[in-house]
C-alpha cells in the first residue's frame, strides 16, 4: 500500500541546498550578514548573491545594506512569508520521510502491553 505525498508542497524557490541553508540559518540565527552566510555556508560569492536575490524577490528576506567605516555591509534577515515558507517546506519534507519510513516499530513493551490486553 502506498501513502498519498503530495510534491507539489515543495517550495521549488526553497528546496535547492543553498537557500535552504540561507534560510535555516535565519531561522536559526536571525540576521546575519553576507560574510558570515558565505563563511557558513562555504560558497562562493556570485553564488550566494544569486541565491540571496532570488529569495528577496520572493519577499522571502528582506537586505538591509549600509557602510561600516568605507566597507559596505549586507545584513539579511527572514521576513514572515519567508519563515512560513521554510517551515512549509520542511513539513511537506517530513511527510515524504513518514511515508518512506512508514510506522515507527513496535517496541516489545508495546507488544507485550498488546498481549497482555488481548490475553485477559
Amino acid at each position: 500500500m502506498t501513502s498519498q505525498v503530495d510534491f507539489n508542497g515543495l517550495d521549488s524557490v526553497v528546496h535547492g541546498p543553498v537557500r535552504l541553508g540561507i534560510l535555516t540559518l535565519l531561522h536559526l540565527d536571525g540576521p546575519l550578514d553576507f560574510t558570515a552566510l558565505k563563511k557558513r555556508l562555504n560558497v562562493p560569492d556570485g553564488a550566494l548573491g544569486s541565491h540571496l536575490q532570488k529569495l528577496e524577490e520572493k519577499s522571502y528576506i528582506s537586505v538591509k545594506r549600509e557602510f561600516v567605516g568605507k566597507r559596505p555591509r549586507s545584513t539579511y534577515r527572514l521576513l514572515p512569508a519567508g519563515r512560513a515558507a521554510f517551515v512549509g517546506h520542511l513539513r511537506n519534507l517530513k511527510s515524504i520521510i513518514d511515508a518512506v519510513e512508514g510506522p515507527a516499530p513496535e517496541t516489545k513493551a508495546q507488544r507485550d502491553s498488546e498481549h497482555i490486553r488481548f490475553a485477559r
